[in-house]
């Protein structure tokens, strides 16, 4: 599951919650410091990739950096 927006509060809470109940998290967002205290609180099954979604760059990165993707899920 691919979560971006994950600093945020609705985005974090969902990364929690689905974690939660057993899905492995990609998480990114501007706010990096925010993302790696995620991860280290959740554990595994959570990768952080910093990238810039407002830079098409960022986005091609973060496709190929994240891997296959099953599930979605856009927050800003």
């Amino acid at each position: 599951m691919l979560l971006t927006g994950a600093s945020g509060g609705i985005g974090n809470a969902i990364a929690r919650a689905l974690h939660a109940k057993g899905a492995t998290v990609v998480v990114t967002a501007r706010r990096k410091d925010v993302l790696d205290a995620l991860a280290a609180e959740l554990g595994d099954r959570v990768e952080v990739v910093d990238a810039d979604l407002s830079d098409p760059a960022g986005v091609e990165s973060l496709i190929a950096r994240a891997g296959e993707i099953d599930v979605l899920v856009a927050t800003t």
